[in-house]
């Protein structure tokens, strides 16, 4: 039962910046007249076990309290956010165009999560094992990673062939020359999901110096 790691000989304790919704859900579920209720003004997930048994709390993905070793017990509700328009506003032509740009800059905030940007070179570097690659499919199948035997030196403008068929962006990947050296330096905007696989196929494929950050916003 999900409920049996909870004391049951003395008052529970549950922390929350919801003390009305709180109230409301205890009582719901006949537990009022045994649970005391604190504001938590903040940093909810933080409050069990030293200074509550649980937490009422939203949550979006979760991780925050599986980093807190804290387990869901129950839900009360699930919400979503919309951005909510006057139709009266919207025949106001500065108004609407007021709330068209704070569209725009919400929906490029929430690309952003699912986007990270990537930074690598490519080099002409003869006899180096670093430099060293191989023919492999885009898809990571046969062949993949390749064998030793089967490495060969090639220039950064082959490199960046092979590594352009399958490096995902938006449009396509930003290169550039390296001052004063024979390669190329690569940007891209990539899926935060696939970075896992993809750093391991571009340092198979010749990339060194690879970066990888945060990205604020994605405007398509």
């Amino acid at each position: 039962d999900k409920w049996l790691d909870l004391p049951t000989k003395r008052p529970l304790v549950v922390a929350t910046e919801y003390p009305t919704l709180a109230t409301r859900w205890l009582e719901k579920v006949g537990w009022a007249d045994r649970v005391e209720v604190i504001n938590s003004s903040g940093a909810t997930e933080v409050f069990p076990p030293e200074d509550a048994d649980f937490i009422i709390d939203n949550s979006a993905t979760g991780t925050t309290l599986k980093a807190n070793g804290l387990t869901i017990i129950d839900s009360i509700y699930e919400s979503s956010t919309y951005l909510v328009a006057s139709k009266f506003a919207l025949q106001n032509e500065v108004k609407a165009r007021t709330v068209q740009n704070l569209k725009l800059l919400l929906e490029s905030a929430l690309s952003a999560r699912k986007s990270a940007w990537i930074e690598f070179n490519l080099l002409t570097d003869p006899g180096s094992a670093d430099d060293m690659t191989a023919a492999t499919s885009s898809t990571g199948g046969a062949g993949y990673p390749p064998s030793p035997s089967t490495f060969r030196p090639l220039t950064a403008a082959q490199k960046l062939t092979r590594l352009s068929t399958w490096l995902p962006a938006i449009q396509a990947p930003t290169v550039s020359n390296l001052f004063g050296k024979e390669g190329y330096a690569v940007k891209s905007i990539v899926p935060r999901d696939e970075l896992s696989t993809l750093l391991p196929k571009i340092k198979l494929g010749g990339g060194r110096d690879i970066i990888v950050s945060n990205v604020n916003q994605v405007l398509l």
